[in-house]
């Protein structure tokens, strides 16, 4: 009994140490299993990091020559994995001109035409055909059929004021005309040839409907043609004019009744065109540039003339007397021929193409300089056709390229400046938008349609640059700072244009900087000297001064915390300071912030009041824990940059932080409660320092100024961008484009 009892106990023993074996052995084989899962895990998730750089890097390589393409990979890269190349390129996406390609067979586009309505556009190719297309919607253009072909390239299209027919017109010096009825869809797919005209006269140069019903002029290289089309079986020739030289460029005005030649022996030759029957007048022939004149436009009202020649120059022509037409301005810009020019609608921009490949954009008021706005990029070879919708928000350009594009106006950057970009400001509501340049102006942009900036009449009177702009917190009143060593009061009023309230001499030498408190009755103003000095603006009239305080260096930045209580100042003597306004006739100094290498240039309160950040010329930003004002501690330092950081700014909510970078770049960072940092993304629109930043009121919206002259508007939501991209990117990302872009990854489109 007792020998079974002891092998009953050891059986026992026995199990039990095999069931201890067996479980440890499943623990330990769980626990490898996971360790394995998870070394899976994150060998995925590393490779998911490397695809989603290279991609990155890829997209934003092919932005300029196919914005499309480049939009939905950095979106697809973004979701692959969130880095900050992968969101940098996603923000960047419309921080550069956006243009929609027609997609199709790939030839040279050689001329284009919007109808009257804007939802048809004719382009010409180099094969002789002649394309219909919708572009009611232009980021999802439609071909909708294609005219049988002309002998030979076509050289240029018109569309008929009433939008019934397009006219072609060929090198073989014959032009077809078709009846596309009302625009329609179905009739558009439905074209009638209503005539086939012979000019006998070389090659086509220009076609142009009007001024009577149903007449059609045609300008060949050797003479002009009106014919009779309002018998469409049966057109008839009105009147025939030989030139004595040949012809190299046409413009219609708007209304057909005037016309202009520009001809081989470098004359440009306007004409009166006849109401009905009759010959085309010569009003005038005048002396052009020493070279060929390859494109000519009217503005819409008739009174101006656009000629570019092969002296890479764009003219601008007075012709509201024709007998005494003669060039005003000249712009320059294109480093080959100009070989097509366009007016917008509303006659306030010109668009020149030429042989060097870019389209470029100009500001051409009648009263004001003429001055570039903007270089449209991406076109791989010369640009010879272009043409502006008649709502003046697409711009379509043909090229040698064999790819017509469809380009998003005004464009991403706020253009106006003649200079550099030193400072923007919101206005508290957001609508509104300044900035101050080298140029010595203060520029106002209203942001009611933010994708359609408004410039408003500049702030001018400063004798040098402009270096700061803030706005008072109720919005009425804008403070402007100027190496002039004067700081400018603004009042602002919607229901009429800014005034002049007051010269403030602001004796701290050049004005750096300007900060309003946050209840808009000090104004802190820094300078050259190493002073800054506090003024009580209660009575915008007649400010008074309350206090001086003084650094080592020249101060650069000054900022009011969010309660009032407190200014940081920033100087070039490599330190920040923060002082007690409690009495703002005599602030205290609480703290200096020391570490920093370089000249301190920005400086900028969280929302909160407990971290202040601190951009340099050190190439860093450095963040500081206030929640003792007396002893600041240093909880981050970003480094990274390849240049100084010449502004810095919180976001509302004080989530993100944005650093702007004499390297060119701006950068955005993820702020964590225990005023750590992580880096976002790196945002690439500009191609010049960027000097200054700013968000508006609500955080939806980054402005930035650089020293390329422009200003740049920036959604900083990657979700919001993706859902504008998916909006507008077309076409569809391939599975041949996957491939090339993801070649690791199953094909998931990101739209």
């Amino acid at each position: 009994m007792r020998r079974r009892t002891r092998l009953g106990h050891l059986a026992v023993a026995l199990l039990s140490t095999l069931l201890v074996l067996t479980t440890s052995t499943a623990v330990l084989a769980v626990v490898a299993q996971r360790t394995a899962d998870r070394q899976r895990d994150d060998a995925d998730a590393q490779r998911d990091v490397a695809s989603s750089q290279r991609a990155a890097e890829k997209a934003a390589a092919v932005r300029a020559a196919n914005p499309a393409l480049a939009a939905q990979v950095s979106l697809a890269a973004y979701r692959l994995s969130p880095t900050p190349e992968a969101r940098g390129a996603l923000l960047s996406t419309f921080a550069t001109p956006y243009a929609t390609q027609l997609t199709g067979r790939r030839i040279v586009v050689t001329t284009v035409a919007f109808a009257p309505d804007g939802a048809t556009l004719a382009t010409g190719d180099a094969d002789g055909t002649v394309r219909l297309w919708r572009v009611s919607d232009p980021h999802r253009p439609r071909e909708l059929g294609a005219l049988p072909r002309l002998a030979g390239p076509v050289r240029t299209v018109a569309v008929s004021p009433d939008g019934r027919l397009v006219a072609a017109g060929g090198e073989d010096g014959k032009v077809a005309v078709w009846d596309i009825g009302d625009g329609d869809v179905g009739d558009v797919r439905r074209p009638r040839l209503a005539a086939r005209l012979a000019a006998g006269a070389g090659p086509v140069v220009g076609l142009g409907f009007g001024p009577g019903k149903g007449t059609l002029a045609v300008v060949a290289r050797d003479g002009i043609r009106l014919w009779r089309l309002s018998d469409g079986h049966r057109p008839r020739r009105l009147a025939a004019l030989e030139v004595s030289a040949a012809v190299t460029a046409v413009a219609f005005s708007r209304d057909g009744r005037k016309l202009a030649t520009g001809h081989a022996d470098h004359t440009v030759r306007l004409w009166a065109m006849p109401a009905s029957g009759g010959r085309p007048r010569q009003l005038s022939a005048e002396d052009g540039p020493s070279g060929t004149v390859n494109a000519m436009a009217f503005a819409p009202d008739g009174r101006r003339l656009a000629t570019g020649g092969s002296d890479y120059k764009v003219r601008l022509w007075d012709v509201a007397s024709p007998r005494d037409a003669r060039p005003v301005k000249v712009l320059t810009g294109h480093t080959d021929a100009v070989t097509t020019v366009a007016f917008s609608p509303d006659g306030r921009t010109l668009s020149s193409g030429s042989t060097d490949a870019t389209v470029r954009r100009w500001a051409v008021t009648a009263d004001g300089p003429a001055r570039e706005l903007a270089v449209l990029p991406g076109h791989t070879s010369g640009v010879g056709a272009l043409a502006f919708s008649p709502d003046g928000r697409t711009l379509v350009t043909g090229s040698a390229d064999q790819t017509a594009r469809l380009w998003d106006l005004p464009g991403p950057a706020l253009t106006g400046h003649s200079s550099s970009v030193y400072s923007a400001a919101f206005s508290p509501d957001g609508r509104l938008l300044a900035t101050g340049s080298y140029d010595r102006s203060v520029r106002i942009w209203s942001l009611a349609d933010m994708r359609g900036p408004r410039e408003l009449p500049p702030l001018t009177g400063h004798t040098g640059p402009v270096n700061s702009v803030v706005f008072r917190p109720d919005g009425r009143v804008l403070a402007s700072g100027s190496a002039d060593g004067t700081v400018r009061l603004w009042a602002l009023d919607a229901s009429r244009r800014p005034r002049l309230l007051d010269v403030l001499p602001s004796r701290v030498g050049h004005v750096n900087t300007v900060a309003y408190s946050p209840d808009g009755r000090t104004l802190a103003t820094g300078g050259e000297e190493g002073i800054v000095r506090l003024w009580d603006v209660t009575d915008g009239r007649s400010p008074r001064p309350l206090a001086a305080l003084r650094r080592a260096g020249a101060v650069d930045s000054v900022a009011f915390s969010h309660n009032g209580r407190a200014l940081a100042v920033g100087d070039r003597n490599r330190t920040a300071s923060v002082w007690n306004l409690a009495d703002r006739r005599h602030p205290g100094r609480l703290a200096v912030l020391v570490g920093h290498t370089d000249g301190v240039k920005s400086v900028a309160f969280s929302p909160d009041d407990r971290t202040l950040a601190t951009g340099s010329e050190d190439r860093t930003v450095r963040l500081w824990d206030l929640a003792d004002p007396r002893h600041p501690v240093l909880r981050s330092r970003l480094s990274g940059y390849a240049d100084g950081v010449m502004s810095v700014a919180f976001a509302p909510g004080g989530r993100m932080l944005a650093a702007a970078s004499s390297d060119d770049t701006v950068r955005l960072y993820d702020i964590a409660g225990d005023g750590g940092a992580q880096e976002l993304a790196l945002l690439a629109g500009h191609n010049k320092p960027v000097d200054t930043l700013a968000f508006s009121p609500d955080g939806r919206t980054l402005a930035t100024g650089g020293e390329d002259w422009t200003a740049l508007l920036w959604d900083p939501s990657a979700e919001r961008v993706a859902s504008r991209i998916c909006a507008t990117a077309f076409p569809a990302l391939t599975r041949a484009e996957w491939r090339q872009y993801f070649p690791q990854h199953t094909y998931r489109p990101p739209c």
